[in-house]
């Protein structure tokens, strides 16, 4: 320290500092040789054992990751030349949270080098019976009506991982997995096993079809205020009466709904919505546009708030008696 002779404060000179920071660095450097060196002369006993390799996943097992993250890898089975692998997906025993089940297992799959013969007609779904039995799901058949019930299951094709694939397994897992929509809000985990979820009013619901505008189609969340939901669809009949058509969406959403009380009382109303792909986007034709001379579309059948300034806000499959969750 010094200071002024005119009663200024004290200043530090920096000097000392200066020594001070080299001794630190010094120091640091010294204690740094003597741990490296202390590293270098200590050995661990024993062999080093690679982690195993995974087994293959058992029906029940929780999907651990989210399948969409996979995106467009996840909708179908890849037929590039060569042949590709199957995508992978972590899988694990749990009794929490997961993106979605092992609903079966094939144990000895090969991947297909060739598309199918249109001749022979669509190929057999490797997932779609069991699939079903695992969630409890109806038998796809038409009701009297002639509408069969909507769901929005998402399944996919999985399989082993680079490592398990070179230890030699061959399986591949169905997994079912919940919907997407376009708020990023809607749920993508559930807390507790999907088996049997069909047989269940609430886990049921976690399948529904819902949205904000017939004229697309474009799936919303469930939970969140949206204007229609889609509990039924059918081959369309172009000889069948408007009127008939529109009595048997009625009588499907009564099925859906488990009683006809919200349509008689007024609080919702049916409608039925033609609509066909459209072969140059990937998208969906609606409307008037939809209906073909030879049939070749299909009629959804929505129920939607009869007081089209309401919305619904919640799923509305096994509703029965209850009021209708409006706002």
């Amino acid at each position: 320290m010094s200071s002024t002779d005119n009663g200024d404060p004290p200043r530090v000179t920096g000097q000392t500092p200066r020594r001070l920071l080299g001794l630190t660095v010094l120091v640091s450097a010294v204690l740094v040789s003597v741990a490296l060196a202390a590293i270098r002369n200590h050995l661990v006993p024993g062999e080093p054992v690679a982690q195993p390799v995974p087994a293959a996943p058992t029906v029940g097992d929780c999907v651990t990751q989210n399948p969409w993250d996979l995106g467009a890898d996840l909708t179908g089975i890849n037929l590039d030349s060569p042949p590709q692998p199957l995508p992978s997906l972590p899988t694990a025993p749990c009794t929490g949270s997961r993106f979605g089940d092992v609903a079966s297992i094939l144990t000895d799959f090969a991947v297909p080098t060739a598309p199918p013969d249109p001749a022979a007609g669509p190929p057999a779904d490797p997932c779609g019976q069991d699939l079903g039995e695992y969630l409890g799901l109806p038998p796809a058949t038409p009701t009297d009506s002639g509408f069969v019930p909507v769901t929005a299951v998402h399944e996919a094709l999985i399989g082993p991982d680079p490592r398990q694939r070179a230890a030699g397994q061959r399986w591949a897992a169905c997994i079912v997995y919940l919907p997407i929509s376009i708020d990023a809000a809607v749920p993508l985990t559930v807390d507790h096993p999907l088996r049997g979820a069909w047989q269940r009013t609430d886990d049921s619901r976690l399948f529904a079809v819902c949205g904000d505008d017939p004229a697309t189609l474009i799936a919303s969340n469930c939970r969140w205020p949206h204007h229609f939901e889609t509990l039924a669809a059918a081959p369309a009949n172009p000889a069948a009466p408007p009127e008939s058509v529109q009595a048997d969406c009625r009588q499907a959403v009564t099925q859906a709904l488990g009683s006809s009380a919200a349509l008689d009382h007024g609080e919702l109303t049916t409608q039925v919505v033609p609509f066909r792909p459209n072969p140059d986007n990937g998208t969906w034709i609606t409307g008037p546009d939809a209906i073909t001379a030879d049939g070749s579309y299909f009629n959804d059948c929505l129920v939607t708030p009869t007081d089209t300034t309401r919305s619904l806000t919640a799923p509305l499959r096994g509703l029965g008696d209850d009021p209708a969750p409006l706002n």
